[in-house]
């Protein structure tokens, strides 16, 4: 599940990634065990990915402390008709505080909005804020809020509903998505009706950074929800350019066009966002004429239509998206024992897997960076490579007292089958009693936050930051009965407390030192490996959807000139 950007912005970036890249393999360095594998097919040869262009990568520059928002407002050559989407995961729960997963946030997205957002150059924007200062060391933030922007119930937004909001997310009863984002905040105090500062524990020159999105700080109305309640089945007034209709669980959610929208009111009438996780299902779905527009549509389909094959179709790659890994339960034995994590780590063949689930699309790399960056090389001097070699991963299982124990591999069904069957076949290659378990998204996301598994994907994009790759293992109140996004339940207080000292650091060279410390302490934790980074994220749309655009980040709707609230329909 992504948590939030926290920090340096290098504009542009991101758009480097569409080279295909190549991760090197060492000798191995054990000798076999007698351990013998249970039978299974054999895997497809694995061929090396061929190495990506090397880019320079722009520097990062540190965040102004003032700034004035910038309308995107929406125009529409043509207005109605309902967009149906389909997509490959379900909402578990409408509530805006608690994102189980990407998709959670994206969706609510549509009812929520942020103070500040990160736009598609880079920069921070004014969303719900139109202006906002720090003071001299970045311990006080100050924002000036827009002046007649509704909720859903038509009152109007003021700074005590923007204070309620940042205090409800603090309050660890809650169990927030964004309480990690907001860590430092001491107070929140309204000034005036539209003006509200944030007073920080110490200097925090990347605060935008951290508010950057609703699934951290989302604006509801206050006292629209109570303290301690986790499940809704109705979400409290929010201010985004559509209101909630209808959430049926594992089938869709209904968004209805908010009409006194501050932005101007969306060109079609809702929004369907219909659950289909299968990748095929959802493709047939759009060329039968069933959905105007889907997520997560598959790297063979898209070469179809891109090639001309499939015609009426359009596709776009969300360049931004698309890091992936496996975590290990820590606390779920036996893999509490790190000799055996590290077995398992030495057992997962990601070449295969990227050949196999993703048809070579993307390349492999042992972490959530740019390639040919500051943060890369990083990452290249402190967490050496763990190739892939089965007969060294029986050996560190020997020497774990590994006697077949059945190992739990949970994955979604539809974009994770593919994912799970390869390293099914990898690791049981290796020694390891597998038990692949394909669940529908929103079982996985709650088997995922209750722990019950030994393995599970997760995926991230990069967030203008290394560190923001590394908000997953920060240690969780609920841990290890429940987590947000610590799937792997791995907590050490050394590595909590480098996370706390560099929110406060803006000097890259000294943030860049930080990170090699917190990621060398993740990695001798051999808590995860990384399957690299796959194009995976490609949208594709019908002949009668105009207007469509995206960051290109993964998310369909924006508040700053894309996505769904610009869409129109010709038909």
């Amino acid at each position: 599940m992504r948590k939030k950007r926290v920090l340096l912005v290098l504009a542009g970036v991101l758009l480097l990634l569409m080279s295909l890249g190549a991760c090197t393999s060492e000798d191995p360095t054990a000798t076999p065990t007698a351990t013998s594998a249970p039978e299974v097919p054999s895997a497809p040869a694995s061929t090396p990915t061929p190495a990506p262009t090397s880019t320079p990568v722009p520097t990062p520059t540190p965040l102004p402390q003032t700034g004035t928002a910038v309308d995107y407002p929406i125009e529409c050559p043509k207005r109605g008709g309902q967009l149906v989407m389909g997509n490959a995961k379900e909402i578990t729960n409408p509530t805006p505080f608690i994102a189980s997963s990407v998709d959670h946030y994206v969706k609510a997205s549509s009812m929520f909005e942020p103070l500040v957002a990160l736009a598609k150059d880079g920069t921070i924007q004014g969303v719900l804020a139109s202006s906002w200062e720090a003071n001299e060391d970045n311990s006080e933030w100050t924002f000036t809020l827009r002046e007649g922007v509704k909720f859903h119930d038509g009152t109007e937004m003021t700074a005590a509903d923007v204070v309620w909001s940042a205090l409800y997310v603090t309050n660890p009863a809650n169990a927030a998505t964004g309480q990690a984002d907001l860590a430092q905040v001491e107070d929140v105090v309204a000034d005036d009706d539209y003006t509200v500062r944030f007073i920080l524990s110490g200097p925090a020159p990347l605060f935008l950074l951290q508010i950057e999105s609703p699934s951290a700080l989302p604006v509801v109305k206050a006292n629209s929800m109570e303290d301690g309640v986790v499940q809704v089945e109705v979400p409290p007034p929010g201010t985004g350019p559509f209101q909630f209709a209808e959430w049926v669980p594992a089938d869709k959610l209904e968004v209805t066009k908010f009409a006194d929208y501050w932005a101007g009111e969306p060109c079609v009438d809702g929004v369907t966002y219909k659950l289909i996780s299968s990748t095929s299902a959802r493709q047939n779905a759009l060329r039968a004429g069933d959905v105007h527009l889907i997520e997560r549509a598959g790297p063979e389909f898209v070469q179809r239509v891109e090639s001309g094959e499939i015609e009426g179709i359009e596709a776009s790659a969300a360049t931004l998206s698309g890091f992936r890994m496996f975590n290990l339960n820590v606390a779920n034995e036996p893999l509490d024992d790190i000799k055996l994590r590290e077995a398992v780590i030495t057992g997962m063949d990601m070449q295969a897997l990227l050949d196999e689930a993703f048809l070579g699309s993307g390349y492999l790399i042992d972490g959530q960076v740019p390639l040919d960056s500051a943060w890369h090389q990083v990452l290249l001097d402190c967490c050496p490579h763990i190739a892939y070699d089965p007969e060294r991963a029986k050996a560190l299982a020997s020497e774990a007292g590994y006697d077949g124990e059945e190992l739990t591999l949970i994955v979604e069904r539809g974009q994770g089958e593919p994912i799970g069957e390869s390293l099914e076949r990898s690791l049981r290659l290796a020694g390891f009693n597998i038990e692949l378990v394909v669940l529908e998204s929103g079982v996985y996301d709650e088997r995922q936050a209750s722990g019950d598994f030994h393995i599970t994907p997760n995926s991230e994009g990069w967030g203008g930051d290394g560190f923001f790759g590394l908000q997953r293992w920060l240690c969780e109140p609920g841990l290890p009965e429940f987590s947000i996004s610590n799937h792997g339940r791995l907590c050490i207080d050394e590595f909590d407390a480098i996370m706390e000292s560099q929110s406060s650091v803006a000097d890259l060279e000294e943030r860049l030192a930080l990170y090699f410390d917190a990621r060398k302490l993740v990695y001798d934790a051999m808590a995860n490996k990384y399957m690299g980074k796959q194009f995976t994220r490609f949208f594709a749309w019908g002949a009668h959807v105009e207007g469509f655009d995206h960051i290109g980040n993964g998310a369909y709707v924006d508040y700053l000139g894309h996505g769904l609230p610009y869409i129109w329909l010709d038909e």
